[in-house]
């Protein structure tokens, strides 16, 4: 292969990735299979999803311009409050390991060196865990495309950069059976979100669709990106690295792909072609163009061999970072983020050295509206080595607007005081038979802090105080592992203003606000988190507002309640704080 065709192949990906992201957009968040074979026609002048490009400035604090919905958009608020990935991607966010990280693949893939810790910094910006490691994935899989002659050589190159522990590993034999086995692609669709127990949004049926679409397409691109967006869900996140990957194994797009989005021109690859690793592959030697000669296979030493995937699966998912020239620093909570002001909370501080030499500094932690205890000195620091500064923060009320921050080396890293919320449990009652959905208990009529109810098997039951930092509220352990009602019961503080509350059990559960019954269902179910009925439900307040949700478990244990709050703009939001019903 010449340097010419490198090119030509890597040139192809940028292509391809723009033609599956513009197919697949009308088909996101949809839940069944749908036949695609062309663009939208009701779509003719396509633009890039927003979520294709907006990563890089959320990870450098940046919130303007994103969507109002998704991983990004609880990502964002994190970052309003001074959080950085990867943290900013793991804290509060029940998106967290949504689909829509493979944006991040595609970028990062399309050049090739350090394409899986590129796709590792894009991805957790946003997302967490499974999420950020299928990007990883697809990120070596089209990063290998430019070299490769088969999409089933990428995938083994690519397997490296998959932690050996992630449930991703399996998906593929899981897809390559079914087609053995002589399914069609929506056969092998369906029995994989039964056989992983998804939703199409997940990452993991987000991975599977991809991969499928790659299998069953063989190699044709047309019939690859159709496939990928046909499967809904997160169609455009799929039919792009779906159609990079493709695109830049064959060298091309059918010109009937680029014809209608021609005026995009995102495919033509800009400054960062001039990367030095990217050097040996798209400049021919002046040599051989002077004598008329080919030129020269690529330097392949500029490859990405995956090997440094490895350090990313060492890094945790509950840190936030800050990068400098020569020091890293990151901050991270040992018990949560959210602060108790009646306990006191541990920071701690980690200084990297980044550089090749040692360095000395001197940390100096600064807080404001909170009393701390800390034994930061001068220190040095060898190169690859850190330093850690602990910190506590003394119990004691915690003022609006405390914060704390580390500076060293340059560079300033910000640890939010973030007040915790509070929610009430009362459970279990009864749901034998699972009758318990239409049986009125007795918090429904009474709230009182002190109220005693006679619950399931006659033990009587009072109002539990239970931690919530919002967006996902684990109610399980208050079951004792049986069917049973809970109910969950608080006041929250708001801005004067319409807000939307979003609240969603995966079995049933019936919700009032402000004493109105305002939602109710009953059907088993894997939650989504997204903001629509019968789980969003407006509401308009001048300050405190109480909510009772009663929820219900059948014999299977209670996935996590998600339960989060949106603006009038409908984006994330935080209550200002929480109160017990009846103590106002």
């Amino acid at each position: 292969m010449t340097r010419d065709e490198a090119a030509s192949k890597i040139r192809a990906g940028y292509a391809g990735a723009l033609a599956g992201w513009i197919l697949g957009a009308p088909h996101d968040g949809k839940t069944d299979w749908t036949s695609v074979t062309f663009y939208d026609p009701a779509n003719p002048k396509a633009e890039l999803p927003p979520q294709a490009v907006f990563v890089q400035n959320l990870r450098n604090g940046i919130v303007t311009g994103l969507p109002r919905f998704g991983a990004a958009s609880f990502a964002a608020a994190n970052v309003k409050i001074g959080l950085r990935a990867p943290l900013s991607g793991s804290f509060s966010n029940p998106l967290r390991e949504s689909g829509t990280s493979l944006y991040s693949a595609i970028g990062a893939g399309v050049l090739p060196g350090e394409a899986a810790e590129r796709a590792f910094s894009s991805a957790s910006a946003c997302h967490a865990g499974e999420a950020v490691y299928g990007a990883m994935f697809w990120a070596a899989a089209i990063a290998s495309a430019g070299f490769e002659d088969s999409a089933a050589a990428c995938f083994l190159r690519a397997e490296k950069a998959l932690p050996g522990s992630s449930a991703l590993r399996k998906i593929p034999k899981g897809v390559s059976d079914a087609k053995r086995a002589g399914c069609s692609w929506q056969e092998t669709r369906g029995r994989l979100l039964e056989w992983l127990s998804a939703t199409p949004e997940d990452i993991r049926a987000a991975f599977g669709f991809a991969y499928l679409a790659c299998l069953y397409g063989e190699g044709d691109f047309a019939k690859s990106i159709c496939i990928a967006a046909g499967c809904g869900g997160c169609a455009s996140a799929q039919a792009g690295v779906v159609g990079a990957l493709v695109a830049a194994v064959n060298g091309t797009v059918p010109e009937e792909w680029l014809r209608p989005i021609s005026h995009l021109n995102s495919f033509e690859i800009g400054t960062e072609l001039e990367d030095d690793r990217l050097r040996p592959i798209f400049e021919p030697t002046v040599a051989a163009a002077a004598e008329g000669q080919s030129p020269a296979p690529p330097d392949k030493t500029c490859l990405d061999d995956f090997s440094a995937a490895a350090e990313c699966f060492e890094q945790t998912f509950q840190e936030s970072v800050f990068d400098g020239a020569d020091v890293r620093a990151a901050v991270s909570f040992p018990n949560g983020v959210c602060r108790d002001p009646a306990a006191s909370h541990a920071v701690a501080f980690r200084i990297q050295n980044r550089s090749n030499a040692p360095i000395e500094l001197e940390p100096i932690i600064e807080a404001e509206g909170c009393t701390v205890a800390h034994r930061a000195r001068r220190v040095r620091i060898e190169p690859g080595s850190s330093s850690f500064v602990p910190v506590i923060v003394q119990a004691g009320e915690l003022i609006e607007n405390a914060n704390l921050r580390l500076k060293a080396g340059g560079l300033e890293a910000p640890a939010p005081m973030i007040p915790a919320l509070y929610v009430w449990v009362a459970s279990p009652f009864d749901n034998r038979e699972q009758l318990g959905y239409e049986q009125v208990f007795a918090p429904e009529i009474d709230q009182s802090p002190n109220a005693a109810y006679k619950g399931r098997s006659g033990i009587v039951i009072r109002w539990n105080r239970v931690l919530f930092c919002g967006s996902e509220l684990d109610v399980e352990p208050h079951f004792i592992d049986a069917p049973g009602v809970a109910y969950v019961g608080a006041e929250f503080l708001f801005d004067p203003g319409k807000h939307t509350a979003v609240i969603e059990s995966g079995v049933g559960q019936v919700v009032w606000i402000g004493g109105e019954k305002r939602a109710w269902y009953q059907n088993t179910h894997i939650p989504c988190a997204k903001p629509e009925a019968p789980y969003a439900i407006s509401f308009e307040t001048a300050g405190w507002t109480k909510f009772l949700i009663k929820l219900v478990r059948n014999s299977s244990p209670l996935p996590p309640v998600v339960l989060y709050f949106l603006n009038e703009d409908g984006r994330v939001m935080r209550p200002r704080a929480s109160r017990q019903p009846g103590t106002g």
